[in-house]
């Protein structure tokens, strides 16, 4: 149930985070979407990797 918790927390933050780059420059549209996906890919692969290593020492 901890790990459930861990996972979804993480995607949140990584949806937070894309949310509030893809906002701050409103004016030029064209990267934000790139960015956005960028980020939530780094969260991810991140979470990923934490989540694994973890899931070793228990």
């Amino acid at each position: 149930m901890q790990n459930i918790k861990y996972k979804i927390t993480c995607l949140l933050i990584g949806f937070l985070i894309s949310n509030i780059v893809s906002t701050i420059p409103a004016q030029t549209g064209d990267w934000t979407i790139i960015g956005a996906s960028l980020i939530i890919t780094i969260n991810e692969i991140m979470s990923k990797t934490i989540y694994t290593s973890k899931k070793n020492y228990l």
